[in-house]
C-alpha cells in the first residue's frame, strides 16, 4: 500500500526535524569529525588512535600493566598489546617485567616516548581550536561545562 505524498512528506519533515535536532546526532556528528580529524593529524607523527591513547595513559600511569591500561581505557587487551608493540617497534615505549609477578609486565615511556608527548599536547591544541574556534572564549568555557556535566552523568559505559 502506497501512502498518500502529503503522508510521505510529512514524514520526511518530521524526520529531518528530529534528527537536526537530536543532540545524540549530532555529538555523533562530532565525534566523527574530530575523529577523522585527529587520526589525520596522528598520521603526520607515525600514529594511530590507538597509540594516541596508550601513549596518553601511560603519561599519566608511567608503570602500568598492560592489563591495567586496557581496564582503564575500557579497551580489548589485543588491541592494547598491538599498540605497544607498534610503540615499542618505534622505541617509544618498553616493557619490564614486574618484580613482583613473572607474569607481569610493566610499561614505560621511553625518553623518546617522553620527547614525543609535547607534540601530542600540541595536536590535541590543534584539534581543540579547530572544534571550538567558532566559540567566543565564554561559549568554550560553557560548551565544555555541559559537556563535562553530560558526561558526568551519563557514567562510564564507553571508557
Amino acid at each position: 500500500m502506497n501512502k498518500p505524498d502529503s503522508v510521505l512528506s510529512d514524514l520526511r519533515d518530521q524526520a529531518h526535524m528530529t534528527r537536526t535536532s537530536s543532540a545524540g546526532w549530532m555529538l555523533q556528528r562530532l565525534a566523527c569529525m574530530t575523529d577523522t580529524q585527529m587520526q589525520a593529524r596522528l598520521k603526520a607523527h607515525g600514529l594511530k588512535m590507538d597509540h594516541f591513547i596508550v601513549l596518553m595513559a601511560l603519561t599519566e600511569k608511567e608503570g602500568a600493566s598492560q592489563t591495567e591500561i586496557g581496564e582503564g581505557l575500557r579497551i580489548a587487551g589485543y588491541t592494547v598489546s598491538r599498540a605497544l608493540d607498534a610503540l615499542e617497534k618505534r622505541e617509544l615505549v618498553e616493557r619490564k617485567q614486574d618484580e613482583q609477578s613473572r607474569r607481569t609486565h610493566r610499561v614505560f615511556l621511553t625518553d623518546e616516548g617522553q620527547a614525543l608527548m609535547p607534540v601530542i599536547f600540541g595536536i590535541i591544541g590543534e584539534q581543540n581550536k579547530a572544534l571550538l574556534g567558532q566559540l567566543s572564549p565564554d561559549d568554550q568555557r560553557e560548551f565544555l561545562r555541559l559537556l563535562t556535566l553530560l558526561t558526568n552523568a551519563a557514567g562510564s559505559d564507553c571508557g
